[in-house]
């Protein structure tokens, strides 16, 4: 970048080598890394690693399942919470600024000119993605996340998915100071799992000596399964008033020894 008169850019310039020196010491997948920062003849160098990827403007997210949506979505905000951890900040967050690159059939976000140089006394911005109080640039960014978030809920075609976006922004955005987090978006978007209709799981375990036999007792209709942490090849399930400790081969993760018994009233409530 030219740059005339330096002396007429010295702050600017103070402040961007400052910042590509905090970013060439970050390793980050959702970063380029930086190389080289420095001043050549009349001009600014800036020598960032190469990223293989569409930008997020230019993409077909429309093709994107409600799982690589959240994925990606999930990501971005972990990305920024962060850059914002390392006192740092984006300041002009766009689609035009992140880089979609795949993991696999997994899109993840990759954040682009994070530094810049300009002469504009309040650095460059896209006025789409600032929030209507434009006074904080950590704001700033969590703002455009959201708009962002917006747009892609948009061009997806599930119903649910589109709710919980438009759910988790509207979190993030109510109050006397919003967009002062992302936790609300990302707990509210987050991929959960649903168990298949009329699911099951049956367990049969024949051992030599029992505490009691038959079938165990559910506690009202459902079975409580414990990893306990001192035992982590061990997994233990309670019912009303029995319980059933499996042991794992932690060569294989292979069961080899079951034990069941009865417990009483104040172990099957610890379990739940």
């Amino acid at each position: 970048r030219f740059l005339g008169k330096r002396r007429n850019s010295a702050a600017r310039l103070i402040e961007f080598f400052a910042k590509a020196n905090a970013l060439r010491r970050i390793d980050a997948d959702w970063l380029p890394r930086t190389d080289v920062a420095c001043l050549c003849t009349d001009g600014l160098l800036l020598v960032q690693q190469w990223i293989e990827g569409e930008r997020l403007s230019e993409c077909r997210t429309s093709d994107w399942s409600p799982d690589a949506l959240r994925r990606f979505v999930g990501a971005l905000v972990d990305a920024v919470d962060e850059l914002h951890k390392l006192d740092l900040t984006h300041g002009d967050l766009s689609p035009k600024n992140i880089i979609v690159s795949l993991d696999g059939a997994v899109p993840r976000p990759i954040l682009v000119d994070v530094v810049d140089f300009t002469n504009d006394e309040e650095g460059t911005r896209t006025p789409a993605y600032c929030p209507p109080e434009d006074n904080d640039l950590r704001t700033r960014d969590r703002f455009a996340v959201g708009q962002i978030a917006s747009e892609l809920a948009e061009a997806c075609s599930d119903e649910e998915t589109k709710a919980l976006f438009a759910l988790g922004i509207s979190k993030c955005a109510e109050g006397a100071a919003p967009w002062l987090s992302l936790k609300s978006l990302k707990e509210t978007i987050v991929f959960r799992r649903r168990r298949p209709p009329n699911a099951r799981l049956e367990l049969e375990v024949e051992m030599q000596r029992v505490g009691f036999e038959g079938a165990m007792l559910s506690d009202n209709g459902v079975f409580h399964i414990i990893k306990p942490k001192k035992a982590p090849n061990s997994i233990e399930i309670f019912g009303f008033n029995q319980r059933l400790i499996v042991d794992f081969d932690p060569a294989d993760q292979k069961p080899f020894e079951a034990v069941a018994t009865k417990i009483g009233m104040r172990e099957a409530a610890w379990a739940q």
